[in-house]
């Protein structure tokens, strides 16, 4: 049985992939705009990270995934969201619930079933975060009205389409992540860069031996 230390391991290991997909994703969309933490686009990368260890944690334990969802709800809400109005704080949490939502339906209705359509996963996953993510900006709208009494912005139309297009951004990235994993790239990638290694290495030797 693999210890939780390895278990860990594995899914960090495995989540720097799609995080390092959805991070390319952002420079070539938003260029450094990506990295200020009060820029639409800066969500791209705090759900990069959540969502792809959420859905590592799934492959290996469904019940202990939602438990690491909730820990890394409560660390980024405690280390962000802590100095933030109460309706922020409201739609942070509602945005979390979204993604493992979105994550959890793509993994038991179409991730394992849908082997055959592997090349598609990452469009699809793509898609229901787009769709997903808008409709949870109109809860949070309507939360707003009814919890807080804040009147309808009418900006909401254009918050519904900013998320959206950001949220497809965030599954795509992740989706190919997976994707890269599960047909074999990532460690065919691993494997050339071995070899090349290697044989720089015995270059490097040999230069210096006959020197």
């Amino acid at each position: 049985m693999r210890s939780n230390a390895a278990i860990l391991a594995t899914v960090l290991g495995r989540s720097l992939v799609s995080i390092a997909c959805c991070f390319i994703v952002g420079l070539v969309i938003f260029q450094s705009k990506v990295f200020h933490p009060f820029f639409w686009s800066s969500q791209l990368l705090v759900f990069s990270v959540v969502g792809s260890v959420f859905f590592y944690s799934l492959r290996i334990n469904r019940r202990n995934a939602f438990a690491v969802l909730l820990v890394m709800y409560v660390i980024q809400a405690g280390l962000i969201f802590r100095h933030i109005q109460p309706a922020m704080q409201l739609a942070n949490a509602v945005f979390f619930l979204t993604l493992g939502a979105t994550l959890y339906v793509f993994f038991v209705s179409f991730y394992t079933k849908s082997v055959n359509y592997r090349n598609l996963q990452p469009l699809v996953l793509a898609t229901l975060f787009a769709i997903a993510f808008s409709l949870a900006t109109l809860v949070i709208g309507f939360l707003d009205g009814v919890v807080f009494r804040l009147p309808v912005s009418s900006s909401l139309a254009d918050a519904v389409f900013a998320n959206a297009r950001y949220e497809f951004l965030v599954g795509l990235g992740i989706g190919l992540g997976v994707l890269l994993l599960d047909n074999g790239y990532v460690a065919k990638a691993e494997s050339y860069i071995g070899r090349v290694l290697g044989s720089v290495r015995a270059t490097s030797r040999e230069f210096g031996d006959r020197l």
